[in-house]
């Protein structure tokens, strides 16, 4: 569009940016644009993901062609008002879109009753396994509420966390209290659920009434409906 500033974009998309959703949701990828091809991406998206990885190579003193020139990953709303401004877009989003929505709401709804059946095993897995690690995955892991995350809970209808899960990927998580993650479970990042350690996949592995194979197919499973539920989303708003 007409003004349209790639270097501001890619550090930080105005909340009034009609393009801000997207910037802000890394769907700067022609592939997540409705499937288009890399000759179908919008030119404003392929500059601001230009923009974006200069910035990188800039930072770390780089050219485009050295290797591992992408840099360290970018945390997504990492302040609370990019937090806040990512969720009020989305959240306006779907309210614009609603009509054609219901095939993403229903994906979204079967993701969630699965998600539902597995909190229970994965809550058992956690209090044998994360309590006595000496190394937890909520300490050491670096992730964070990606778009998919958020576009779950709204589709949902679930209460969106006050803040994403670090301002810094060197920060601790900040829901994590003294005795474990202080989210419930359906409100958590997907990789906080489908990450198996050795541990659990040991435990699994004997058997029982969920055995190793089975809790995999369901994490698959819910990892699919996410994926169409993100595609169903995309087709319905663009």
């Amino acid at each position: 569009p007409a003004g349209f500033d790639p270097a501001l974009c890619a550090g930080a998309p105005p909340v009034n940016c009609n393009l801000s959703l997207a910037c802000r949701c890394g769907l700067w990828y022609a592939v997540r644009i409705a499937g288009a091809g890399a000759a179908g991406e919008p030119a404003p998206f392929r500059e601001c993901r230009e923009a974006l990885k200069a910035r990188k190579i800039q930072a770390k003193g780089r050219t485009p062609d050295s290797p591992d020139s992408a840099g360290p990953p970018v945390l997504p709303w990492n302040s609370i008002p990019l937090w806040q401004a990512a969720n009020r877009s989305l959240a306006q989003a779907v309210g614009r879109h609603r009509p054609r929505l219901a095939p993403a709401m229903a994906l979204a709804g079967e993701a969630f009753a699965l998600l539902g059946q597995l909190a229970p095993v994965m809550t058992a897995l956690g209090n044998l396994t994360c309590s006595r690690c000496l190394s937890p995955c909520c300490e050491q892991a670096r992730v964070w509420f990606d778009f998919r995350d958020l576009l779950y809970l709204h589709l949902t209808g679930q209460p969106r966390p006050p803040a994403q899960l670090r301002e810094d990927l060197h920060d601790p998580c900040r829901y994590l209290g003294a005795a474990g993650c202080r989210l419930p479970r359906q409100l958590r990042p997907w990789v906080c659920t489908w990450y198996l350690c050795p541990s659990q996949t040991t435990l699994l592995g004997r058997g029982g009434r969920h055995p190793l194979g089975l809790v995999r197919r369901q994490l698959g499973a819910v990892a699919e409906l996410r994926r169409e539920m993100e595609t169903a989303f995309i087709r319905a708003s663009t």
